[in-house]
């Protein structure tokens, strides 16, 4: 799906039926260069690091506000990007 929609950025979450997030990313990363974020209950630093180290660019912990959530997508995609600002997007949190 990731080659044949070519998303500017993915958000995955580490516990997924069939596959873990963990796995898809390390898949993900050998043909995606945007960014990927991983959303989670997960906690520990080991999950942290787990998930970086698969290739994720960011990890957010549930529960999480939509404004942080669009903060960090806006800097994952401001980092990956050089074209013009992204727009800023309120939140009502």
């Amino acid at each position: 799906m990731v080659m044949r929609e070519h998303p500017a950025l993915i958000l995955l979450d580490v516990n997924m039926p069939g596959m873990s997030g963990l796995e898809a990313c390390s898949k993900i990363r050998l043909s995606f260069t945007g960014p990927i974020i991983m959303v989670t209950v997960r906690n520990s630093e080991q999950d942290k690091i787990l998930a970086l180290d698969s290739g994720a660019d960011d990890y957010v912990v549930k529960p999480f506000t939509m404004g942080e959530l669009l903060a960090r997508i806006r800097a994952a995609l401001r980092r990956s990007s050089s074209e013009e600002p992204l727009p800023k997007f309120e939140s009502r949190n």
